[in-house]
């Protein structure tokens, strides 16, 4: 990592306090590590490096007590022309996390405010993932923790909701074959 993308990180570390990213309210902002050991131990063979077996960590691994089923990986770059890798990146990462945590992923870019970008995607612990704006969940911002459990909830029950309508109209369908059978 060069210096440059030092402030890329310290940009998105002073959003991660901004949104109450702290300490104080049971967050863990973990820089190139993590200090749950379970987390560590997903991470111990993720290196970048193609075919390595050493471990490998995103730039920001975020946790937090209250809603600890969720993980939020980061990764900056300096170059806004570098955005879609640091997205790319940050999903590999998040596949080593992704059957036992809902990983909010976010890709960060951009050395100055005026040019920093910010995209964000979920990965569920089905393994399916939601990028983009949902029903109020801006993906260009960073939120709460408090809007991202509700989003990856509106996502979970969303999808309850069109399976149960799926099955009612499998029922009736079976019903009209039956009746008319």
């Amino acid at each position: 990592m060069g210096r440059i993308e030092t402030r890329t990180e310290d940009i998105f570390k002073e959003l991660c306090i901004k949104q109450g990213y702290t300490a104080e309210n049971g967050v863990t902002v973990d820089r190139q590590s993590c200090r749950l050991a379970e987390i560590d131990a997903l991470f111990a063979h993720a290196s970048k490096t193609e075919g390595s077996d050493r471990p490998g960590y995103p730039d920001f691994i975020i946790t937090n007590k209250t809603y600890p089923g969720i993980v939020i990986i980061a990764e900056c770059k300096a170059n806004n022309a570098d955005h879609e890798q640091a997205m790319q990146e940050a999903f590999n990462y998040a596949m080593h996390l992704f059957k036992k945590y809902d990983i909010i992923v976010v890709a960060a870019s951009g050395t100055t405010e005026a040019e920093f970008k910010l995209d964000t995607g979920i990965i569920r612990r089905d393994g399916s993932s939601i990028t983009g704006k949902k029903e109020g969940y801006d993906s260009k911002t960073l939120l709460t923790l408090d809007d991202y459990e509700k989003w990856v909830g509106y996502t979970k029950n969303v999808e309850k909701a069109i399976l149960g309508e799926l099955k009612q109209i499998k029922d009736d369908i079976n019903w009209i074959l039956y009746a008319a059978g």
